[in-house]
């Protein structure tokens, strides 16, 4: 059992249905199931999961073992690293987004 399993169970011991978190999350509710069974789902999915737990999403990758761990021996992995700063970026507000703030380099998503 995954992360992620153990996280959504926690929410259906705390008396949500797999319904209920479906429709709060916005993932179908065989989606939930799958996942519960141990099935991979698509990344929207998680992204949406992500947002329903307040958790960064890359955290929920890691937690369904999408992602591989953050740390190897005791260090941040790079694409840890790069899947923080891409999902920070991500967030910035559109006004941020303008040629003057614009990075030179592209940062390739995780």
């Amino acid at each position: 059992m995954n992360d992620l399993q153990r996280r959504l169970l926690v929410e259906i011991d705390g008396g949500l249905s797999r319904r209920q978190i479906a429709e709060r999350s916005g993932v179908s509710e065989g989606t939930i199931r799958n996942i519960l069974l141990g099935k991979r789902a698509h990344a929207e999915s998680y992204v949406l999961l992500a947002d329903y737990l307040k958790l960064p999403s890359d955290q929920v990758f890691r937690m369904a073992g999408v992602l591989p761990p953050r740390e190897v021996d005791g260090k941040f992995t790079r694409d840890f690293l790069l899947s923080r700063l891409y999902d920070v970026l991500s967030r910035l507000p559109e006004s941020a987004h303008t040629e003057e703030h614009r990075c030179t380099s592209p940062i390739p998503p995780p």
